[in-house]
């Protein structure tokens, strides 16, 4: 590789960790420099995978994705047992030219699409996922020469260091959004793609583990009912890239709040930034009556109870109430037991001070 070939590279590299929609293109430039006719990039962490490739290359990984390929694919897994170091080829990955041919990767996607000789390398990120740059040529063709792996060897430094600067940034863009809502007096979480906590505000730390709890599978409430709305929405989130979601908390501090789960919308070649979406809560304020959409997310109340608990805690009469709506004065005490019921609460005055000060949303 000629030095200002070697420099262009380098700079293609560090452009691509700050601006993540260069990365194609980039890698596009590095399949040919390194006599490849593709390339791919992967983040890889908890059976996570985050993904580019280069341009031409990119139908090919939606199919091997779409395919259910990359559960099956154990190249990683034997760079990693095998403890390889730098750029390897297919034939340091497997113990035979007679193996490698008959593989299960190998037979079932790669060699119908006329490839599958590999130049490759792992590459743990300081975010701890585990980086993969993958370039691929003629399944017919030669196994990559040890200038070739030189070459591509002395480019791996550089990609290590896109990738850290790329997961920090990330990391510092996550951090000042829970920072500037910190400044609003709301505490607020950053979650990655399988809803770990990356990374909480001072106001959210001071939530856990009363409130919230940071295990090692996911970022979980100690509110079960609330526990179970934020896994079904960060599930929904990840699949069908739905927008923000407010969810219910029945209790923060003893009053009422609101979760506001939102999407953190990224390049989908920034594969470096594992942050998928910020949680903020918001307590419910004082001196006025929650809304009726509120009381029924909260309390799983129906249209006609929420009317009943809204009345109460804005001091109407079950009287006054009944003549509004024109209503009997016993529907309305059946209606005002079953709030009380869902609400935990076995006293009127108990009720209303529950509920009294929730700002209308």
């Amino acid at each position: 590789m000629a030095e200002s070939q070697n420099i262009e590279i380098i700079d293609r590299l560090y452009e691509s960790a700050l601006i993540g929609e260069y990365w194609p293109a980039t890698l596009s430039r590095l399949t040919t420099s390194l006599n490849s006719s593709s390339a791919a990039l992967f983040a890889i962490s908890n059976a996570q995978q985050r993904w580019t490739g280069s341009k031409e290359f990119i139908p090919v990984l939606e199919d091997y994705f779409s395919g259910g390929w990359h559960a099956k694919n154990d190249h990683p897994e034997r760079f990693l047992s095998r403890r390889l170091s730098g750029f390897v080829t297919e034939l340091d990955i497997y113990d035979s030219e007679a193996e490698f041919q008959h593989s299960p990767m190998v037979e079932g996607f790669l060699k119908p699409r006329g490839i599958g000789r590999e130049l490759s390398t792992v590459i743990q990120s300081p975010s701890g996922d585990f980086i993969v740059l993958a370039t691929l040529r003629d399944i017919n063709g030669p196994t990559a020469s040890p200038n070739e792996i030189l070459r591509a060897n002395m480019l791996r430094p550089h990609l290590a260091r896109a990738a850290m600067v790329s997961a920090r940034l990330g990391l510092e863009r996550a951090k000042a959004q829970t920072e500037a809502l910190e400044q609003l007096g709301l505490p607020a979480f950053v979650l990655s793609e399988v809803g770990r906590l990356i990374v909480p505000n001072r106001l959210g730390i001071e939530l856990i583990p009363k409130v919230f709890q940071d295990r090692s599978r996911r970022f979980s409430l100690t509110d079960k009912h609330a526990d179970t709305l934020l896994q079904d929405s960060l599930s929904s989130m990840r699949y069908a890239n739905d927008g923000p979601q407010s969810l219910p908390l029945r209790s923060l501090n003893g009053s009422p709040a609101v979760l506001h789960l939102l999407p953190i919308r990224r390049s989908v070649h920034d594969i470096f930034n594992s942050a998928s979406a910020i949680l903020v809560v918001t307590p419910l304020e004082k001196d006025s009556a929650p809304s009726e959409a509120i009381l029924q997310s909260l309390f799983d109340l129906t249209p006609a109870e929420a009317r009943v608990a809204r009345a109460i805690v804005s001091s109407q009469s079950i009287s006054e109430f009944a003549d509004s709506y024109g209503v009997s004065r016993e529907t309305v005490r059946t209606q005002l037991k079953q709030v009380m019921l869902k609400t935990g609460v076995n006293r009127q005055a108990k009720l209303v001070s529950l509920l009294s000060g929730a700002k209308n949303y």
